[in-house]
This record gives C-alpha cells, structure tokens and sequence, in this order.
C-alpha cells in the first residue's frame, strides 16, 4: 500500500513559514513534509534534506519517538515535559 501523501494548504505553508520559531510538520509515519527556514537555519540543514528525513532521525531513543506518537494519537495533542 503507497504511504498517503498530506500536503499543507498554501495559506497554512505561508504563516508556518513566517513564524519567528522553527517549524516542522510530519506524517504519522514520521515523514518530514514541512520545515520553515528557520529551523533550517537552526539546524544548518537544507530543505530538501530535511524533506527526505523521518522524524526518528533526530531521536537519540527511538523508543521515546513510539511514546510521543502513542500520545498524541490517544490526546490528540502534545506538550513539552
């Protein structure tokens, strides 16, 4: 079965785009579909690099990668600890 592409409203691309923080937005499988240039820049990584990551790779513990997903799945949202 093909992995289900989401693409972001323009409208929604343009204020993440804009926001002073850095941004990200990814797929339930940890697909990177989205990343402003700030965090770009805060990363030192170019867009289409980071376009081609999953999340996972920037989890030191891939166990706590399954515990974020399982929360937001069962909350629906998400919080800093």
């Amino acid at each position: 079965m093909p992995k289900e592409k989401i693409k972001l409203s323009k409208k929604i691309e343009e204020i993440l785009e804009h926001c002073p923080l850095g941004v990200s937005v990814a797929n339930l499988e940890g697909d990177i579909i989205f990343v402003n240039s700030v965090l770009t820049k805060q990363f030192k990584i170019k867009r289409k690099n980071f376009l081609s990551k999953n999340v996972k790779d920037f989890y030191v513990d891939e166990n706590e990668r399954e515990s974020v997903r399982l929360e937001f799945l069962e909350t629906g949202v998400l919080k800093n600890k």
